[in-house]
């Protein structure tokens, strides 16, 4: 008798084993795998708001807590303009004033034209596009026999 009492006293003392190194993992994973995830949400939209397009896309992608505060980010740009100029595409928000009256001020962030998709993968709230393109070797406006030239925007 007092063989099976002591092998389930072992057992026991197992099972407990097993149940706090369950609940010690359970704690490793809830804590958070990166500093930033101890950031105050305003804290990370404050570092958002002096990021430019690329490097906010980086940011959002190291980790989910950051992602899903910066994404929101993307939603106050309601016009996008395309250029084929190295340094004129941009999305716009207008000025605006909030319900606590508070004025914001019109915003822009300049986007590569290669990083299109991107953009609108993230901008969902677009409401107005404008494509800008240089028409180079021409003088004057064109004519209605002369052949436009060939924009380089999406690679023609």
């Amino acid at each position: 008798m007092s063989l099976n009492s002591s092998s389930s006293s072992s057992s026991n003392h197992h099972h407990l084993q097993q149940q706090q190194q369950q609940k010690q993992q359970q704690r490793q994973n809830q804590q958070p795998s990166s500093l930033l995830e101890y950031l105050p949400d305003v804290v990370l939209l404050q570092i958002s708001s002096h990021l430019d397009f690329d490097t906010k896309i980086n940011f959002m992608h190291s980790n989910k807590h950051v992602e899903s505060i910066v994404s929101r980010t993307f939603r106050k740009y309601t016009h996008i303009q395309i250029s084929d100029e190295p340094f004129d595409s941009y999305l716009k928000c207008e000025a605006r004033i909030l319900p606590n009256g508070e004025y914001v001020p019109e915003d822009r962030l300049q986007f590569e034209s290669s990083k299109i998709e991107k953009v609108f993968e993230h901008c969902l709230n677009l409401r107005s596009v404008l494509l800008a393109v240089k028409l180079s070797g021409t003088k004057g406006p064109l004519l209605p026999q002369q052949p436009p030239p060939s924009c380089t925007l999406f690679g023609r």
